[in-house]
């Protein structure tokens, strides 16, 4: 499954932990601003490279999104879409993100969620190992 539509203002933290809002469609549309004439006009901040290039989106697709989701967590910026708006396509299909104010322990694994080919970023499984309670420990115990 693809969820689509991932952005920060779609995720809730609550006390037992993130809850996703909208996804999808809803998501999308959670994250549109009103254009000309009214369309609705998706921001292209949560795309990936292969939607960019009119592939399928598919589950390594997500852990991009997740990618820029924890990056924006760690630092309040995303790495790859703030700039010129009219740029924000190509940062994203080719830029290196800018990870500099991610906490050291966490930038491996961001910058592999947002590896340009999908072929070459983790599995949510390996995602979820990194990120389970013992690796969530080690990252606390380190500030």
């Amino acid at each position: 499954a693809v969820l689509h539509g991932l952005a920060p203002g779609t995720v809730l933290l609550a006390e037992d932990g993130p809850r996703l809002t909208a996804f999808g469609p809803l998501g999308a549309a959670a994250e549109a601003s009103a254009g000309p004439g009214g369309r609705l006009s998706v921001r292209l901040g949560y795309l990936t490279p292969e939607q960019l290039a009119g592939e399928e989106a598919g589950p390594a697709s997500d852990l991009f999104v997740l990618g820029l989701l924890l990056a924006y967590a760690a630092t309040g910026t995303t790495p790859l879409a703030d700039g010129p708006p009219a740029e924000a396509a190509d940062r994203i299909a080719q830029a290196a993100p800018e990870l500099g104010g991610v906490p050291d322990e966490l930038r491996d694994l961001i910058a592999r969620c947002l590896a340009k080919d999908p072929a070459d970023r983790p599995t949510a499984g390996t995602v979820a190992a990194d990120l389970a309670l013992e690796g969530a420990s080690a990252l606390a115990a380190s500030g």
